[in-house]
């Protein structure tokens, strides 16, 4: 019997005895109870299993939601979910911040929200755009970019809201910063139309500037000025400084030059060491002339450049609207042509556009292909001006010196030599002279007059260039001539002009063999401390000193000083520019090593000059006779 109904029976029956009708009906009601507990024990146990079941289900909702808010906030988006109702029913953490709100300002009324948002931006009505766009048609994916007030960019996606009524403004808001893209893209704009390095406007940017000032002038009936602006001999600085000085040499010229303009003018770099000014409403030449004037007087102070000072020079040409030209391409040409004009005047000065430029552009530009030309086809020749022993008048050398004629007429070398330095023909031209030259000496050489050394020039260009020494030996080389037969002439001012390169490669050069002589001796920078540390062996003494020796007692004990100096230094003395007999007396009086100049010999063709050494000694003593004249 099921233990619960004897107690209950024991209860309110007591001893009474049970009869067996009564026992059977008992273990029906026992059975029954036994099967009570047994579907109480059965529930228990569905109860507790879906207790754990529903626990487990809680525990992991928690962590999926801990988890969802985790990602939420963690996310580089800022999000706002409002309902269909208009009503803000969550955001994160990250929209908090990109909004620089608290928790306590965002309000729970979106269409509020919406509106205190639209105060940050620096144009709330594109805000409200997105929302209008949002309620036409809620299932649309609307998208906007929004300026904030503190210069940020956002850029706002709306999509319709997952399980609730898509009307009004039941929608997911979120927000991603675009600042950094945007400044981005900021700087990409700039530097499309800047000079990354001077931060001026570019050529791209000048030219359509200059086309804007073109259709104001014509609708206006106003006078504008363009000018180019070139820095003499940047390269110098570049090869002998560095590139980084270079740099900013350029930056710290920008900003003189900025100095100068006026609301409405445009600065801008066009690459290199070339800068244009466009000069707005200015009344006439004459004022653009003052203002390159000005321009070219700003250029005076001296540079600071990497613990060094620098004098730098810039030459300028100066073309108006709408007299010089009324299209900006005609412009720009004729800006450019009156600055090479300029460039030709000497640099360190300006030129105004006049229609003689044009000529002269147009001849240079065909002097200089023709010049290329024939170069390259080998039409160039070499003249030789014998250099001659002071004491006994025997030839002991020949400078070369280029000569070009061109259709039957001979081109100065005051004409082509700055068309090549100009070009950068000059490296090409040097070398040919070089050639010709050392292929000359080798004539000499074969046909028996030893000891005789030929002089070349060289130019700035080839002393900054690096391997020039070795370029040097291989034509030496081609030639079969040793180095010790032929004398490189320098001038000081190229020497400062390179600086440490120049002084590497005449090092280099010495160290060969070559010999290396000073030329125009004293129209330069030279100091004695630099004669010391050059490997000069050959002093040549300018013409300038020579020109009145035989009239100016000071030009002949000038001379006679520094021959004796230079004698002092084991330096050879030639004295260069020896117009007539007399001079040639004086200069070997004072104690000149050899004269070179007309009153003995002009430059020859190599023929000549050739025959000059097969004549006899006795043939070849003008200087004795001026001596015992």
């Amino acid at each position: 019997m099921h233990p619960l109904l004897r107690r209950q029976l024991k209860r309110a029956l007591g001893d009474v005895r049970i009869t067996p009708e009564l026992s059977d009906l008992l273990n029906a009601v026992s059975k029954a109870y036994e099967q009570s507990d047994a579907d109480r024990a059965t529930l228990e146990r569905a109860l507790d299993l879906s207790s754990a079941e529903l626990n487990e289900s809680n525990s992991e909702l928690r962590e999926l939601v801990a988890l969802l808010e985790a990602t939420l906030d963690s996310t580089e988006d800022g999000v706002l979910v409002i309902d269909g109702d208009g009503t803000v029913v969550r955001w994160n953490r990250r929209f908090e911040a990109l909004w620089r709100m608290g928790a306590d300002e965002i309000v729970r009324d979106g269409t509020e929200l919406i509106r205190v948002l639209g105060q940050r931006l620096v144009r709330a009505q594109e805000l409200e755009m997105a929302v209008r766009q949002a309620v036409r048609d809620s299932s649309e994916l609307v998208t906007a970019v929004l300026e904030l007030r503190d210069g940020r960019f956002l850029q706002l996606t709306s999509r319709a809201q997952s399980g609730l009524p898509h009307q009004g403004l039941g929608r997911v808001w979120s927000f991603h910063d675009l600042t950094e893209i945007k400044q981005a893209e900021k700087t990409i704009r700039h530097f499309a139309y800047h000079d990354a390095l001077t931060g001026l406007p570019n050529r791209a940017l000048f030219e359509d500037r200059l086309s804007v000032a073109l259709t104001r002038a014509r609708r206006t009936g106003t006078v504008f000025a363009l000018l180019f602006i070139d820095l003499d001999r940047f390269k110098n600085v570049n090869d002998t400084l560095g590139h980084s000085a270079g740099d900013q040499l350029l930056r710290e010229v920008a900003l003189r030059l900025q100095e100068h303009g006026r609301s409405g003018d445009v600065l801008a770099r066009f690459g290199g060491d070339e800068f244009v000014f466009l000069l707005q409403n200015i009344r006439s030449a004459d004022n653009a002339r003052r203002v390159a004037e000005r321009l070219l007087e700003s250029m005076r102070p001296q540079f600071e450049l990497e613990g060094r000072r620098l004098h730098v020079t810039a030459s300028i040409g100066v073309a108006m609207y709408p007299t010089d030209g009324q299209d900006r391409e005609t412009l720009l040409r004729k800006a450019d042509a009156a600055l090479y004009s300029a460039k030709d005047r000497g640099r360190n000065t300006l030129d105004l556009y006049r229609s003689e430029i044009d000529a002269d552009s147009y001849e240079r530009l065909i002097l200089e292909n023709e010049l290329r030309s024939d170069l390259r086809e080998g039409r160039v020749d070499i003249a030789l001006q014998p250099i001659v022993c002071a004491q006994d008048g025997r030839v002991v050398g020949g400078e070369a010196l280029a000569r070009w004629t061109r259709r039957g007429q001979p081109v100065p070398p005051g004409r082509f030599i700055p068309i090549a330095e100009e070009s950068e023909l000059i490296d090409e031209l040097g070398e040919y002279v070089l050639a010709k030259a050392l292929t000359e000496a080798r004539r000499w050489s074969d046909a028996g007059h030893e000891g005789l050394r030929v002089s070349v020039n060289v130019s700035p260009r080839q002393l900054q260039r690096v391997g020039l020494d070795r370029r040097v030996l291989e034509i030496l080389d081609e030639a079969g001539v040793t180095p010790e037969r032929l004398q490189l002439e320098v001038t000081e001012s190229q020497l400062m002009q390179t600086g440490s390169q120049g002084l590497r490669t005449v090092n280099s050069l010495a160290m060969m063999g070559i010999r290396v002589a000073l030329d125009d001796f004293g129209t330069g920078y030279s100091s004695l401390r630099h004669l010391r540390e050059l490997p000069i062996k050959t002093l040549k003494i300018d013409r300038s000193f020579i020109r009145n020796v035989q009239t100016d007692p000071k030009d002949r004990e000038l001379v006679a000083t520094v021959v004796a100096l230079a004698h002092s230094m084991d330096l050879n003395v030639v004295a260069e520019g020896a117009e007539d007999m007399e001079q040639v007396r004086i200069l070997s009086e004072v104690g000149c090593d050899a004269i070179q100049g007309f009153a003995l010999g002009r430059p020859e063709t190599p023929d000549q000059f050739m025959e000059r050494l097969a004549r006899p000694p006795a043939d070849l003593h003008p200087v004795a006779a001026a001596r015992s004249a």
